[in-house]
């Protein structure tokens, strides 16, 4: 079972959205929109390879780029670093709008809109409610301290409270001013916890992008055994990135062999992270 090649897709929220920018707005705020989701994303990229993963599957969606939970594989606190990147980005951008404000105010006319895009994709986004890059740290917090499923139900319960209140809110505008953002965004929201496999997602991609400076001072060695039962992402996640990894990998027949983590990060790359080495035929020869 090898990887699919990287592909994108737009979701139909965004395609609408994009719609309704070009109908109401102009045409020049679709693509300054456009430009800051694709930013946010950037920065989720360029923090994901640093930590030795890369972009396997890309959906676009209204508030940026969503990830999915099921399919994703990270070890330690790398999913927190990825996930708050998007976010940060945008913040920083709102910060940098404002200070060319103050020092050359005429420039607000020119970048309002680009700075009010970053502030909402930002705010969005930092709500605990999955997809969300809020609601993927939510989960990896939870994920430390009770099971990743029912850290992901919680995140689910979130978003059904949110909605809930958006909806009340959507209804309550209706006897005053009608407000169609509380029902897109609690429509968005919902989709979220229904078909979380049309997501995003990071492949691993190499166990450390810079273990060369480790290997010229000299790295000490981490050997333990394991199943062959267990997934490869278990495996890679025990690894130590501090030392150089060998694994016995123990057979259901009682055979053992003896694996170093360039065969294991080589195996991630070749197959899906969530076999296991009893899947992989080659590895049993």
């Amino acid at each position: 079972m090898k990887r699919k090649n990287f592909k994108i897709k737009f979701s139909l929220l965004f395609i609408i959205l994009g719609l309704g920018i070009l109908f109401f707005d102009s045409i020049l705020n679709f693509i300054i929109y456009f430009i800051v989701v694709c930013m946010h994303e950037l920065a989720h990229a360029f923090i994901a390879k640093k930590l030795g993963y890369k972009l396997g599957k890309l959906y676009i969606m209204p508030y940026g780029v969503c990830l999915n939970y099921e399919n994703n594989i990270f070890g330690g606190s790398d999913e927190i670093y990825i996930s708050i990147a998007g976010p940060l980005v945008n913040v920083l951008f709102c910060i940098l709008c404002v200070t060319v404000w103050w020092l050359f105010p005429i420039t607000y006319y020119y970048l309002d809109y680009f700075c009010f895009c970053n502030l909402l994709l930002a705010s969005f986004n930092f709500l605990p409610c999955f997809p969300l890059d809020g609601g993927r740290v939510f989960v990896a917090l939870l994920s430390k301290k009770i099971d990743r499923e029912k850290a992901i139900k919680i995140s689910y319960l979130c978003n059904y409270v949110l909605c809930s209140v958006l909806i009340i809110l959507f209804i309550i505008s209706l006897f005053n001013q009608i407000n169609f953002t509380y029902i897109f965004i609690a429509i968005f929201l919902f989709t979220g916890t229904i078909n979380p496999k049309k997501y995003s997602n990071y492949d691993y991609l190499s166990l450390n992008v810079n273990r060369n400076k480790l290997f010229k001072k000299g790295a000490n060695v981490k050997i333990f055994a394991i199943s062959s039962q267990v997934p490869i992402y278990k495996i890679l996640a025990k690894f130590s990135k501090f030392k150089f990894n060998i694994v016995y990998i123990i057979f259901n027949t009682g055979a053992v062999k003896v694996l170093s983590e360039n065969n294991i990060n080589n195996l991630a790359l070749k197959y899906s992270p969530t076999l296991n080495l009893e899947q992989i035929t080659c590895i049993k020869n």
